[in-house]
């Protein structure tokens, strides 16, 4: 007969490894393949959150960085990384998962830390282009909840590697354009 403690060892040893923890809040460290295999609907690195109307009582959200969607023909299981933002309205009756939620993505923008959030073949919203307006939000998707994920994981290495390249080839952009507009260089 097996022990409490045998038989514990022999559960934890046996659970698939490739489920990402959930919680962000938490601070649980996932092991998630990113694969199709993946159940997160898109993975993001974010440099700036706007909450509207305003911080206290936010309805909507604009999320700006770099995003990798679940896309089932894409052989990595998620499409390029693309930059742009995600507009965001909070489903009816779901204020306060919506806040929390929310509230975690604002305490990550601009850290260089990339976040996993809702869920792979549920509705995730369209990435919007940087310069297109902001307009006609989509549901915010709250199934799934978020995914920490850890930049020395070796499942992660490459995706947050793409992600931080976009955002930082956006912000060499920005600064080249700077450079030419002061020394009548050609602009990029």
């Amino acid at each position: 007969m097996l022990s409490f403690k045998s038989l514990l060892v022999v559960v934890l040893t046996t659970l698939p490894v490739s489920l990402p923890t959930r919680l962000f809040s938490a601070g649980l460290h996932p092991t998630a393949l990113v694969s199709a295999e993946d159940p997160v609907g898109a993975y993001c690195m974010l440099n700036q959150v706007v909450l509207d109307p305003d911080d206290v009582a936010p309805t909507r959200i604009q999320m700006w960085g770099a995003f990798a969607a679940a896309d089932a023909t894409a052989t990595s299981g998620y499409a390029r990384v693309s930059r742009g933002y995600m507009y965001y309205t909070c489903p009816p009756g779901r204020s306060a998962a919506c806040r929390s939620e929310w509230a975690d993505f604002r305490w990550i923008s601009g850290t260089g830390k990339a976040i996993g959030y809702g869920q792979r073949g549920k509705p995730m919203g369209r990435l919007r282009r940087e310069d297109e307006a902001v307009a006609s939000p989509d549901l915010y998707p709250l199934d799934g909840g978020l995914v920490k994920v850890e930049s020395k994981d070796p499942t992660f290495t490459d995706l947050v590697a793409q992600l931080k390249a976009a955002l930082a080839e956006r912000t060499y952009l920005i600064a080249r354009t700077f450079v030419a507009s002061m020394t009548n260089m050609p602009r990029p």
